[in-house]
């Protein structure tokens, strides 16, 4: 119920301007929950290794997009695994608070991490929680 409140919020509908300074991809080391939001043609993904859920890892960048007063939606979630030291990133799974509508978009977050890392490898997987 938590995680639903939070899935989309109303606000302005061609956000670039207002979201030009927004990071694209945060994320921790190590193993993570992470969402994928989008924000009108933007796509933004956030990971954080304390995140007890997936709700907990969005809900900065959530409070940052309502802030700015831009519309957003969670399109889903699942795992990352960040490792720096070996430049390598894995997606993968998926998230019970935010599931796809759908297919699991990994995809888009991997062109996120990837666009973010230059250099560093990016695999996705659909399967494993």
């Amino acid at each position: 119920a938590a995680a639903a409140a939070l899935r989309t919020s109303e606000g302005a509908a061609a956000p670039a301007p207002a979201t030009a300074a927004v990071e694209a991809c945060v994320l921790g080391q190590g193993i993570q929950k992470y969402v994928l939001v989008q924000a009108g043609d933007r796509y933004f993904v956030r990971g954080d290794p304390r995140a007890a859920y997936h709700k907990d890892a969005a809900l900065p960048l959530i409070n940052e997009l309502r802030n700015l007063g831009v519309a957003h939606e969670v399109l889903g979630g699942g795992r990352i695994v960040h490792d720096p030291a070996n430049q390598q990133i894995k997606i993968y799974g998926h998230s019970f608070g935010f599931p796809w509508q759908g297919a699991p978009r990994h995809d888009l977050s991997a062109a996120v991490c990837a666009a973010a890392f230059p250099g560093v490898a990016v695999e996705t997987s659909d399967e494993g929680y």
